[in-house]
């Protein structure tokens, strides 16, 4: 259905907007409390040696051994390098409230997982109505 003004970019991205907040949304009504993959430890442990020690190395039940016997993680880093000004700031949650970090850190995990989820949907309808209106 063509509306006036229904494919300029500006209401394309108001849409987009709108479509990751109301994912968002869902996303959270859904959410399950805790971490429920072992990769996502693996994650959160690479971002917080990121942000402590400004070393990739790893927990031994997240690792396997590399170079010089320092264990690195077994899954891509990306999410890891993502995830570091979020666990910086959930680290000074941590020391202020004292609490412990694995507590503080895994909440974050949760919510980034969401929020990453909610920007592919907007991203995805963006794209695919830029599409069309190039089109």
């Amino acid at each position: 259905m063509n509306l006036p003004g229904s494919n300029s970019l500006h209401s394309v991205t108001r849409t987009s907007v709108l479509l990751v907040v109301a994912s968002w949304l869902m996303y959270l009504s859904v959410l399950s409390p805790s971490l429920a993959t072992w990769d996502g430890g693996g994650m959160l442990n690479m971002s917080v040696s990121l942000v402590k020690e400004h070393d990739v190395n790893v927990a031994p039940a997240y690792g396997q051994p590399g170079r010089g016997g320092k264990l690195y993680g077994m899954w891509y880093p990306l999410l890891s390098v993502v995830a570091v000004p979020f666990v910086a700031v959930e680290l000074e949650v941590a020391r202020l409230t004292h609490l412990p970090e694995t507590y503080t850190v895994a909440v974050l995990a949760i919510f980034l997982s969401t929020i990453i989820a909610a920007c592919s949907v907007g991203a995805t309808y963006y794209l695919a109505r830029g599409v069309a209106w190039r089109n």
